[in-house]
C-alpha cells in the first residue's frame, strides 16, 4: 500500500512540475512576442497605435480619384464650459462654423462633437492653443479616417464608393488589393494604389454632354462611353443612371473586336485594322458605335434624337 501511495505522490509532484514549467515556457514566449513587436500591444503602449489606409485610386494622368484622410473631431464638454464666447471665437476658424452659431451649439449641448478643418501637421499645434488657452480640461481632438472623393461624382459608375456592391467599379472590384493588411507591429499600413484608365477631362465632357440632352427628372436613357478599342481601355462612362443597371454592357462589348473592357491603365494596345461604325438596336435602345484612330465613342439611348445628337457633340468636342 505504502508503495502505491508512493507512486501516485511522484505522478502528482511530475505533473506539476510539468505544468508549472508549461506555464514559465508560456509566459516568456508571449514577453518574447512582445518585445519582438510580434504582438501589437496598442492596449498597453499609448505609443504604438496602428492606423489603416485603404489604397489610393488614380486616374490616368495621375490625378487621384479616391484617397483615405485623416480628418479630426473637436470633442467639446460643452456643459462645463463656463467662457462659451471666448471658447467660440477660439475655435471657430478650425471648424466649419462661425463664433456666434458656435456659441449657441455649445450652450444648448452638454456634449458636443464637431468636424474641424484641421490638417495632420496641425493637430499638434491646436492641443498646444488648447493649452495655452486653458481649455485642454474641456476640449479634445479625435481621429476618424474618411475617404474622399474629389471630383465628386464625375465618373462614379467606373470608381465606385467604399463598401458599395458592383461588379464594375474599381472600389469594389479591387477591394482587396485597395485594402490595407493587417499588421501587429508597424504604426500604420496602407493598401496597394491603383490607376485607373479613366481621364478626368474626358469624363467632364461626357458628363456634361448627358445632362443637357437628358434632364434628371426625365425617364429617357442615354450612356455615353469613351473608350480605346485596341486596350479595351475605358476613359469615360456617363449614365443617366447613378448604378451598373445603367452601364449598356451589349453596347460595350459590341464596340471591342476582343469583346473586353477594363478599367484598370493598361500599355498592352492590339495591333488590328479600325472596325467599321455600328448603328444598331438591342432590345429597346439604340446603339451606336463611331471610330476614329485608336478610339470609339459609343453610345445607347432609349430616344434615337438623343443617341445621334449627344454622340455627335461628344465627337465634337473630343475633336475626333
Amino acid at each position: 500500500m505504502s508503495s502505491g501511495r508512493k507512486k501516485d505522490k511522484t505522478g502528482l509532484l511530475i505533473f506539476i512540475l510539468a505544468t508549472v514549467l508549461a506555464l514559465i515556457l508560456f509566459f516568456k514566449l508571449i514577453n518574447l512576442y512582445i518585445s519582438e513587436g510580434i504582438i501589437n500591444t496598442n492596449y498597453r503602449d499609448p505609443e504604438i497605435d496602428t492606423q489603416y489606409f485603404r489604397g489610393t485610386i488614380y486616374d490616368r494622368s495621375g490625378n487621384i480619384l479616391a484617397m483615405d484622410r485623416t480628418t479630426y473631431i473637436i470633442e467639446i464638454e460643452a456643459e462645463r464650459v463656463s467662457e462659451v464666447s471666448r471658447l467660440s471665437s477660439i475655435i471657430a476658424p478650425y471648424t466649419y462654423e462661425d463664433a456666434v452659431t458656435l456659441e449657441n451649439m455649445i450652450r444648448s449641448n452638454s456634449r458636443l462633437s464637431l468636424k474641424s478643418n484641421l490638417l495632420m501637421a496641425e493637430a499638434d499645434r491646436f492641443n498646444e492653443l488648447m493649452k495655452s488657452e486653458r481649455f485642454d480640461h474641456l476640449v479634445s481632438l479625435s481621429e476618424k479616417r474618411e475617404r474622399i472623393y474629389p471630383i465628386g461624382e464625375h465618373g462614379r459608375l467606373i470608381i465606385g464608393r467604399e463598401n458599395e456592391e458592383s461588379s464594375f467599379s474599381a472600389e469594389a472590384m479591387y477591394d482587396e488589393l485597395l485594402e490595407p493588411r493587417l499588421t501587429l507591429s508597424e504604426m500604420s499600413s496602407s493598401g496597394e494604389d491603383i490607376t485607373l484608365s479613366l481621364s478626368q477631362r474626358i469624363q467632364y465632357v461626357a458628363d456634361h454632354i448627358l445632362r443637357s440632352y437628358v434632364s434628371p427628372e426625365s425617364d429617357e436613357y442615354l450612356m455615353l462611353c469613351f473608350l480605346d478599342y485596341k486596350t479595351g481601355e475605358i476613359y469615360a462612362l456617363s449614365s443617366t443612371s447613378e448604378n451598373e443597371r445603367g452601364i449598356d454592357f451589349d453596347a460595350l462589348k459590341m464596340a471591342l473586336p476582343s469583346g473586353e473592357y477594363t478599367i484598370l491603365k493598361t500599355a498592352e494596345k492590339k495591333e488590328m485594322e479600325t472596325p467599321d461604325d455600328i448603328r444598331t438596336r438591342i432590345d429597346e435602345r439604340e446603339v451606336s458605335v463611331i471610330y476614329s484612330g485608336d478610339y470609339a465613342i459609343v453610345t445607347s439611348s432609349s430616344s434615337a434624337e438623343a443617341l445621334d445628337g449627344a454622340s455627335k457633340e461628344f465627337r465634337t468636342m473630343l475633336s475626333l
